[in-house]
């Protein structure tokens, strides 16, 4: 949350909140209000590496006969595109980054807002597979800083091991 302003202490309020000098200026209790982060940027980390392409869901028999089954790749998309919308209702800029793909074959979506960001960032995507290469945390942490220097809300989608435990730390 973000400081919003300052106003007069009303029963229920915070006393952790009260702004002392305020109150000594005042002469009356005074308390800091505040609201949520706007404008915030929120950059997705979509690992397109081998571990993306097994397909470990129990396969479904729906009513219409047929076998209806996704990979893990398509189950993070859909987590993305979900993720992106909550953030942009939210007011929030959304970016996306690829990793795990072969050297040049990385996708990047700068952060941005409004309503068409969803509809620009799924057809940036569109065309991503999977890929046999393996993710490399700490590349993409760097890729990361080099197109979004600005803070930002992180939000890594991979299938993670206990063993890559050390290089997501690092990364």
């Amino acid at each position: 949350t973000d400081f919003a302003q300052l106003s007069e202490y009303r029963v229920g309020d915070s006393v952790r909140h009260i702004d002392w000098r305020a109150t000594l200026r005042m002469g009356k209790p005074i308390v800091r209000e505040f609201q949520d982060e706007r404008d915030q940027y929120v950059m997705l980390l979509v690992d397109c590496g081998r571990r993306m392409r097994p397909d470990d869901r129990q396969r479904e028999m729906p009513d219409d006969g047929a076998i209806h089954s996704a990979t893990h790749f398509d189950q993070v998309l859909n987590a993305v595109m979900l993720l992106a919308y909550v953030a942009l209702k939210q007011g929030d800029a959304v970016g996306a980054l690829t990793f795990g793909t072969p050297p040049g074959e990385g996708r990047v979506f700068a952060p941005r807002k409004g309503t068409h960001t969803l509809n620009a960032l799924m057809g940036q995507l569109y065309g991503v597979q999977p890929t046999l290469t393996h993710s490399d945390y700490l590349t993409a942490a760097r890729a990361l800083l080099a197109h979004q220097p600005k803070r930002a809300l992180v939000v890594i989608i991979t299938n993670f091991r206990d063993e890559d435990s050390d290089e997501i730390g690092r990364a």
